[in-house]
């Protein structure tokens, strides 16, 4: 499903300097928004963001998803990253990571998948990084 956001009354918009677009898709665990996002980047040209890189830590292997960071602090990093990149494609399981981001997504991309499926591959990405 893609909808666009072209309504002012259901959304509050705020001023931006940026003028990207921005893309984001959404889904439960499993469904596969980074692969699709990443794809879909690559297709057109986008920045990719993966809401996990910002939570957790990619510099220690041994601790990556122990410590996540602080909300706020995600979200300063993703709009840091819009702000560097501009057109951006964004995978997460829900977009609302504050209203400056919510006035840059021009599609959204909802992914769904049948439950045994998503189950299976959430555990066998499981087994594969720990």
């Amino acid at each position: 499903m893609i909808v666009r956001y072209d309504y002012p009354d259901k959304l509050e918009f705020v001023e931006c300097d940026c003028m990207g677009i921005g893309i984001l898709i959404c889904g439960l665990n499993g469904c596969g928004k980074s692969t699709v996002g990443r794809a879909l980047a690559k297709e057109i040209g986008f920045y990719f963001i993966d809401i996990e890189n910002l939570f957790f830590s990619t510099t220690d292997a041994n601790e990556q998803y122990a410590n996540p960071k602080p909300r706020d602090e995600v979200e300063k990093l993703l709009l840091d990253e819009v702000h560097e990149h501009g057109d951006f494609v964004f995978a997460a399981v829900k977009g609302d990571y504050g209203k400056e981001i919510l006035s840059l997504y021009k599609y959204v991309v909802l992914i769904e998948v049948p439950k045994k499926i998503r189950l299976h591959r959430v555990r066998n990405r499981s087994f594969q990084k720990f």
